[in-house]
């Protein structure tokens, strides 16, 4: 049996062998260029694969452009856009309507005008090096972050000893004012 299985394996790379010299004799007659000669030939179909990948992908979009044009034909109708038209009236309504909204947007933009002379184009420029610097005290920010947290278990920790310790010493002097009580209780009632 082992003789059987070396002979197929043997078979296999001689098939395989074979298969990659008929590629290279194809890949000569088809004219690659040495730049292809690296590349295995799953590699190339591999790569060719992708690419038909990407094409299918670009031709689903474009059929759904194409479908969306009809489309964009109906709303370029000049009839269309005769049904749709408002009247001056309802024209003027929406105006009134958004006219608070208009007076809002006008005081921003006031506002915005305003600010363009603190606007300083240095300071655009020179951002990059802010970042760069800002960089080293985040990393230092998010350390003692996890500082902080430590330290916080670590309090957490001594506060829960301190309350068992004051637990305890409170329960023993209640303990002990109770042992006096009875003492003196018991000394009074012999005097």
């Amino acid at each position: 049996r082992m003789r059987f299985d070396l002979r197929k394996s043997n078979m296999a790379e001689v098939s395989l062998s074979s298969l990659e010299e008929r590629i290279k004799i194809l890949e000569g007659r088809v004219g690659l260029s040495s730049d292809f000669s690296s590349f295995s030939c799953v590699e190339m179909l591999t790569t060719v694969a992708d690419k038909l990948r990407q094409v299918k992908a670009t031709r689903e979009a474009i059929s759904q452009i194409w479908a969306k044009i009809g489309n964009l034909k109906l709303f370029l109708d000049p009839e269309l856009e005769a049904k749709a038209a408002l009247r001056d009236s309802v024209k003027e309504d929406i105006v009134l309507a958004g006219e608070q909204h208009v007076r809002q947007v006008v005081e921003r933009l006031k506002s915005v005008n305003g600010l363009k002379s603190n606007f300083d184009p240095t300071l655009l420029q020179a951002l990059p090096t802010f970042t760069s610097r800002l960089q080293p005290l985040v990393h230092a920010h998010i350390g003692q972050q996890t500082g902080i947290e430590t330290q916080s278990e670590e309090i957490a920790q001594l506060l829960t000893v301190y309350n068992e310790l004051i637990s305890t010493i409170s329960c023993q002097l209640v303990e002990w004012d109770r042992i006096l009580l009875s003492h003196e209780e018991k000394y009074q009632e012999d005097s």
